[in-house]
Formats: C-alpha cells, sequence, structure tokens
C-alpha cells in the first residue's frame, strides 16, 4: 500500500507487482537518484541517494558525504521515495532497515516496496532558463524581508525551480509560503508572485540547495499569464 504522499503530484496510477519489479530492475540497471523523505520531524528535507544495490527484499541507496539525516529516524518511521526512469516518475513508501557510515558516505538499506506508484510532479511543461537568470526569493505578503537570490533553473506557466548556493537555507520548509520576484524574459516586465515552496534538496555534493516553487492561482498570478506564456514562447 502506497501512503499519501508528502509531495505535491498528480496520481496517475499504481503498477502492479510485476511492473513495478521491472521498472526497479531497470532503476537499479541506471543507477538513478532516489529523492528520500522521511515522514519525521519538522522539516521535510528530501536527500538525494543513488540506487546502489538491491536484493528480493531490500534496496541499497548511498547517502551524500556527510549526511546524517536518517541517523536519528527510527526503522518505524515511513520514507517517501521518488525517481525517475526514462522520463517517467515514480513514488513508492519504504522503511529504513539500517544506516552503515563509512569516512566517506553512508549506506542506508530500506525496505524494498511491492508496488510503485506512477506520478506528474508538474501541472504544465517547465522549460530550463537563460543561464545567469535570477530569483528573488521573499517572505510572505505583509513580511517585507530578503530571504535569498538564487540562479532560475526552469520556469512554467505554473512555478519555477531554483538553485541556491549552499546547503544552510534553514529558512526554507516545504509547504511554506513566500513570494518570488523574477524578470521572465530580456525587457519583460519584473514579476512579483506568491508561491507555495514544494520542494528543498540539497545536491549530491552537498555544495548547492534545489529550490521548486508552485506560483499560487489568484489575481497576481492571473495578471502575470500574458508575460509568463510569452517569454516561454520566446524562451530558446
Amino acid at each position: 500500500m502506497i501512503s499519501t504522499p508528502l509531495t505535491p503530484v498528480a496520481w496517475l496510477g499504481e503498477l502492479e507487482s510485476e511492473t513495478a519489479a521491472a521498472v526497479l530492475a531497470r532503476a537499479l540497471e541506471t543507477r538513478v537518484i532516489l529523492r528520500l523523505r522521511p515522514d519525521e520531524g519538522e522539516r521535510q528535507r528530501e536527500v538525494p541517494a543513488r540506487l546502489v544495490g538491491g536484493n528480493d527484499d531490500t534496496l541499497t541507496v548511498e547517502l551524500p558525504p556527510g549526511n546524517l539525516v536518517f541517523a536519528g529516524v527510527p526503522e518505524s518511521a515511513s520514507i517517501e521515495a521518488r525517481f525517475s526512469v526514462d522520463s517517467r516518475y515514480y513514488m513508492f513508501t519504504t522503511r529504513r532497515h539500517e544506516l552503515t557510515a563509512t569516512p566517506t558516505a553512508g549506506l542506508l538499506l530500506l525496505e524494498r516496496p511491492r508496488t510503485l506508484a506512477l506520478v506528474e510532479r508538474r501541472r504544465s511543461p517547465r522549460r530550463r532558463w537563460r543561464p545567469g537568470a535570477q530569483v528573488t526569493l521573499l517572505a510572505a505578503e505583509g513580511e517585507p524581508r530578503h530571504l535569498d537570490t538564487a540562479e532560475m533553473l526552469n520556469l512554467s506557466l505554473h512555478g519555477l525551480s531554483c538553485r541556491l548556493p549552499g546547503i544552510d537555507a534553514e529558512w526554507a520548509t516545504v509547504g511554506q509560503r513566500l513570494r518570488v520576484r523574477f524578470c521572465p524574459g530580456k525587457g519583460g516586465p519584473l514579476l512579483e508572485l506568491p508561491v507555495r515552496l514544494c520542494n528543498v534538496t540539497p545536491d549530491m555534493s552537498l555544495t548547492r540547495t534545489l529550490i521548486g516553487v508552485e506560483f499560487v492561482e489568484g489575481a497576481a498570478w492571473e495578471a502575470a499569464q500574458p508575460a509568463l506564456t510569452a517569454a516561454l514562447a520566446g524562451q530558446p
């Protein structure tokens, strides 16, 4: 049984055991990156982990160097895992079996799922953005506070993703409401839109943090649609 996901997704269906086993075999073959999120504690941060092995009962993943998120997660706690294989997105719920720390990395042993959910993470396609474009991250309306400045990675009509230097974005919590300020195209208007933070993920090098936000639908979002549409149509 797959639990209600912590990450906003569109549910496309649950795979039968034989199909799920074939997808996991492909994931093991290509050593995919799993995005893990323990259902524990106040800060539901995703952790990237490479799938490096498995058998009939368990999966083995390699955590980034020095990552201690799972050290305090009990074996009974649920862990949400997401990954992509051949341009399709999948999700499953698992539990921790064992954590082995090494000087360079940690190996985490997870319960192997019998089923997978096929999901679609985004409501509309996103396009990679031009290098050097920046996004200003601001506190929610009524809190005039600058939080950070990030490099925009991609954009859609419903959201964007960006990259912060370092992994110490202590202000960032999944589900948090904030605002983003950015220019959607060369010579275009400066937009400021309310958003909901839906993804906070350190990269495998533990030197940068990936942030994903979804625009909150309302008057500001509706007014920005022409500028967003024009920018997406003109972006090479």
